[in-house]
């Protein structure tokens, strides 16, 4: 009987061996042998149907290079001395060609206005030493925003030079600059303005400034903690403060600034719980 016993518990120890060598879901045939196959692949993002990819937004580089240096001179006239201006002129070239279509532009009216200068001798006499410089520069990327800066600085004689710096806001996804009312909200400005002067009241009163001619500047960027406008010499400020800037928070802009360049802001509702 004891035989028995051992006989029958290595049968049931044998056969559970075999049933747990078997995958517990690989399908079997009737004679019990495993008829499962390798899994397939999982399809990699560029093997997904064009519809389900996310929309091809290109991480943009650019290079700063110098279009032409020169300097042109011209001689004495009964409004102007005689008088020599060095023409500095720089672009940049990216890897989006519809936004080095937009440059190319700029550049070929810059040339014009230099094209109808008149060149003399420069040992003919006494000139005076002028500067007129230009570029361009890539400031940065987020997402479907890339933004870049075109300096100009002159110098036409006087107590100082003159500058000013516009910022170029592209969006990749409709490929196109953008203008202030592309990213407001309609009737937005007016609640934009008003905050604003709330922000940026302590500069305000520093700079003098006339708030109630004070407007939102077509010059704009996004920086890490809200919109920026930018405002010409000048326009809002003496000369000292240079190009001022006024921002207003993202915080402050939900419902105004349009949602698609609204920056993703992190949930206080959670840290106040915790306070």
């Amino acid at each position: 009987m004891i035989k028995n016993y051992i006989f029958t518990l290595a049968v049931v120890i044998l056969v559970g061996g075999l049933t747990a060598c078997t995958p517990k879901n690989s399908p079997v045939n009737d004679s019990g042998q495993n008829t499962s196959t390798k899994s397939e692949a999982i399809p990699q993002p560029e093997q997904l149907p064009a519809k389900q990819q996310s929309d091809d937004i290109p991480a943009v580089w650019a290079k700063s290079y110098r279009v032409s240096q020169q300097e042109l001179c011209e001689a004495a006239t009964e409004d102007r001395e005689a008088a020599c201006t060095t023409y500095d002129i720089q672009s940049i070239k990216t890897n989006v060609d519809w936004i080095n279509q937009y440059y190319h532009a700029q550049l070929q009216d810059s040339a014009l206005g230099i094209a109808t200068e008149k060149n003399v001798d420069k040992s003919q006499g006494e000139f005076r030493q002028y500067y007129d410089g230009s570029m361009v520069s890539f400031v940065g990327q987020r997402y479907q925003l890339v933004t870049f800066s075109r300096f100009h600085n002159v110098y036409l004689g006087g107590a100082h030079n003159v500058f000013s710096v516009q910022y170029d806001v592209f969006d990749l996804k409709v490929r196109k600059k953008l203008a202030l009312n592309d990213v407001l909200h309609k009737n937005s400005q007016s609640k934009i303005l008003a905050l604003l002067k709330q922000n940026n009241a302590h500069k305000l009163k520093e700079y003098g400034t006339d708030l109630d001619s004070l407007k939102l500047s077509e010059n704009f960027y996004f920086a890490g903690n809200g919109l920026v406008f930018v405002y010409a010499l000048y326009e809002i400020a003496p000369f000292v403060y240079g190009m001022p800037e006024l921002h207003v928070p993202y915080e402050d802009l939900k419902g105004l600034l349009k949602t698609e360049y609204m920056p993703s802001l992190p949930d206080m509702t959670l840290s106040e719980n915790f306070s």
